[in-house]
């Protein structure tokens, strides 16, 4: 028997194709895909957050890829709060200390614990920004004494192509200063010590699933430069690194203790809220992307 015949006569193949997702759309090599035909187009979705998409992918001087490989690990906590975690400034210093012992220790005692020179930005549409003075070593293009002579000479080629291309302004920018980017809802962007994707999936109310990818300069490949980046990436990021656990411990505490919510039916994001200007550890970025989030519930709609 053929396979035609396993099939009614009403059976038509070439009417059965697979049907194109409404949108699917790229900017700067980062492609979203959207099931709703009538959304806003991607360009206006991520509005002023294109400036910091632009900021990781002109770091390259050919092209930025994606190192081979993806860190998949989960967590016994709401996805939201990843959310708010990732460009959370006030939890670095008490929740990352060993780290920022090391930095001081790597960078021969020149970058030390305390420093804070920045803070997050609201971007519109859900998405916001922290951005500060980088504290640690950069691929691109901050050298510090742990990698080297050598090292510091190609860094420094790095940060003279910078300057030439984009100015000093710009350059000293992106070499020194670092960038952790939420995406409304769940995407994130760290420009820190390497340049990170991560996205988040809601299996349940209390548990998530997390992937994490590593970018870098596709010239980088082969050199010791990625290495650098990709200890970096571990050191810090990585599920086993110095970062990582840390958070984890924290959301799964919080979650827990959201389970008093009927004790305590409130969680308190108004640090800096209606101040004329904006200090560096205000939660404007958390409430954006709460008030973000309860535009699309009170419309019964997902984002």
């Amino acid at each position: 028997m053929s396979e035609a015949d396993t099939y009614p006569e009403s059976f038509h193949a070439e009417g059965n194709d697979l049907v194109a997702v409404p949108r699917f759309e790229e900017y700067r090599g980062f492609w979203f895909l959207n099931f709703d035909s009538g959304a806003i187009s991607l360009e206006e979705f991520l509005g002023d957050a294109r400036e910091y998409i632009d900021m990781v992918v002109d770091q390259a001087e050919e092209e930025m890829c994606v190192v081979d490989g993806v860190q998949e690990y989960s967590a016994r906590a709401n996805w939201k709060m990843l959310s708010e975690n990732s460009t959370d400034v006030l939890h670095v210093e008490t929740l990352h200390p060993t780290y920022l012992d090391l930095i001081r220790t790597n960078s021969g005692g020149t970058i030390v614990r305390g420093k804070l020179n920045g803070g997050g930005v609201s971007l519109g549409n859900g998405h916001s920004v922290v951005e500060r003075e980088a504290t640690y070593g950069r691929p691109v293009a901050q050298w510090i004494s742990l990698w080297g002579e050598e090292a510091k000479a190609e860094i420094e080629q790095v940060y003279a192509r910078l300057v030439s291309k984009f100015g000093a302004e710009r350059a000293e920018r992106m070499a020194k200063r670092s960038r952790n980017l939420l995406i409304f809802p769940n995407l994130v962007i760290n420009d820190i010590m390497s340049v990170t994707v991560r996205t988040f999936q809601p299996i349940s109310p209390d548990y998530m699933e997390v992937s994490v990818w590593s970018l870098a300069p596709k010239e980088e490949f082969g050199k010791p430069a990625l290495e650098r980046r990709l200890t970096n990436f571990f050191e810090f990021l990585g599920p086993g690194g110095f970062a990582t656990p840390d958070d984890i411990e924290a959301l799964e505490s919080c979650q827990r203790a959201f389970a008093s919510w009927r004790e305590a039916p409130w969680n308190d994001l108004s640090k800096g809220f209606g101040a004329e200007k904006s200090h560096p550890t205000d939660e404007l970025t958390q409430r954006s992307f709460w008030i973000e989030w309860e535009k699309w519930i009170s419309r019964g709609s997902k984002p």
